[in-house]
């Protein structure tokens, strides 16, 4: 099935839009955690423990992307009577809720902090890859229309085709090649990194450049409040990020 036919088709009708939407949501949850436990493998941390820890852990990542989207559109959504679990989702706002909550089940489980998100940085990459078809399917995270030779037909969320840059499969494509840069290149990471979580941090930093690459070719569908909150969040992800490894090295 072509991606315009695979994001077309669940527009027909509401409830197998729905249902695509969460099956690749539940597919790239399910692929992120098998690529964790091959990660952890490799990496010789017990998989057990660090399955547990994503089990324990990704509800409140889940919960950060959708709290921040809440807090920056708040006004229109009380206006419009929607709750809370009716808004959308910022997926910069989970990266706080996941440390959090690693910082506490962690030390339950016995893995070190570093070495676990060295494993785990592998899990959203390929979590990434897959869930993008969801966006895909739903029409959100959708590109700008354009006439340009690479566009595709592709819905918005309100189910409007048009010819627009396909952002959803580049993000896909980009996080399927992080992805396989750090299997590829597992040695020389590992003996570049300065310190436990520096490929977690590296990682970090190369996906906060790519979304701020990726984010003016996307279609506007919030407020000015949100797309303004948003850059600053990935600006400053990018920031601290690469100072932690300046100084490190």
């Amino acid at each position: 099935m072509s991606a315009t036919a695979l994001a077309t088709a669940g527009h027909r009708d509401a409830a197998t839009a729905g249902r695509r939407y969460v099956g690749w949501l539940a597919a790239g949850l399910s692929v992120a955690v098998a690529t964790c436990d091959v990660a952890a493998h490799r990496r010789g941390l017990p998989p057990a423990a660090v399955f547990v820890a994503l089990m324990a852990i990704v509800p409140c990542g889940v919960l950060g992307t959708r709290l921040l989207y809440w807090l920056a559109d708040r006004r229109r959504l009380r206006r419009q009577g929607r709750p809370f679990r009716d808004g959308g989702a910022m997926l910069v706002g989970g990266l706080p809720g996941l440390l959090a909550a690693s910082a506490l089940v962690l030390p339950l489980v016995g893995l070190p902090f570093g070495a676990f998100w060295d494993v785990a940085v592998h899990g959203l990459f390929a979590g990434l890859a897959v869930s993008r078809f969801a966006c895909l399917t739903r029409g959100c995270c959708c590109g700008r229309e354009t006439a340009g030779r690479f566009a595709l037909r592709l819905p918005d969320t309100a189910g409007r085709v048009r010819r627009r840059i396909p952002t959803q499969l580049v993000e896909a494509a980009a996080g399927a090649a992080l992805l396989g840069a750090l299997v590829a290149w597992q040695r020389p990471l590992d003996a570049w990194a300065p310190f436990d979580g520096a490929l977690f941090v590296a990682g970090v930093a190369a996906y906060s450049a790519l979304r701020l690459a990726l984010d003016p070719l996307r279609q506007p569908d919030g407020t000015a409040a949100i797309r303004r909150l948003q850059t600053a969040a990935y600006l400053a992800l990018l920031t601290v990020t690469c100072c932690a490894l300046a100084l490190a090295l």
